[in-house]
């Protein structure tokens, strides 16, 4: 038995682009929800953040998905969660 990922149909609010951004970057937005994806290195909430914390909006990081070779390669994020409500069983 194998196990494949299927996604949901949904609209995409960000769609595939060509560059990668860090996450808490503007740019780093979830292609399901169209929000920011975490927070900057640099966020001074950080600095009393729990590191054993998985899945709060300060440690949370890019599901990333690319398609596509080469110069033409595409990269798409999702926080975790909306990526979970994208994917069937």
């Amino acid at each position: 038995m194998t196990n494949t990922l299927r996604l949901k149909p949904f609209e995409l609010k960000v769609p595939w682009s060509k560059f990668s951004p860090q996450e808490g970057e503007a740019d780093c937005l979830c292609a399901f929800c169209g929000t920011v994806i975490g927070v900057p290195e640099d966020d001074p909430r950080m600095d009393e953040h729990d590191e054993d914390c998985v899945g709060c909006e300060l440690c949370n990081v890019a599901v990333r998905m690319w398609r596509g070779k080469g110069k033409a390669t595409e990269e798409i994020r999702f926080h975790t969660a909306c990526l979970q409500m994208c994917v069937k069983p």
